[in-house]
């Protein structure tokens, strides 16, 4: 599914849960068109603790300056590999992700006056919380 995202975000959708570590699975993954800009946007869901089934959406800036976010992430997903080019469609990828269960950490933005994903570790990674 593909949308335009106009003006302000909705507060639900900028993510309430504190600076952390969370195990998380990734829901509705989609692309979106922000000022004309496609962007893929992963909703992390947290799975336990105090902050479950919060939402913390995750945009991904399809431009050649900031591709190096996303392909970090497929890596660390395990759809992609470290050094390899593989492309992907853009339209593809929702279905590629959906459903995976990883760790991430989650950090306040200042210029953004959002929390956001900080950090993607590798499915099967351990952490310290």
């Amino acid at each position: 599914m593909t949308e335009e995202v106009k003006g302000k975000l909705e507060p639900i959708m900028l993510g309430r849960a504190p600076d952390g570590k969370y195990a998380c699975q990734i829901s509705r993954p989609e692309v979106v068109y922000v000022q004309g800009k496609a962007n893929i946007v992963l909703r992390w869901i947290i799975l336990e603790g105090e902050w479950k089934d919060e939402e913390i959406p995750d945009f991904y800036d399809l431009g050649k300056k900031a591709i190096w976010r996303l392909k970090r992430t497929l890596v660390n997903l395990g759809i992609s590999e470290p050094g390899v080019k593989k492309t992907i469609d853009p339209e593809d990828l929702p279905d590629l992700v959906d459903g995976l269960v990883t760790d991430i950490e989650v950090q306040w933005d200042e210029d953004f006056e959002r929390y956001k994903v900080t950090e993607v570790y590798a499915i099967g990674s351990e952490i310290e919380s």
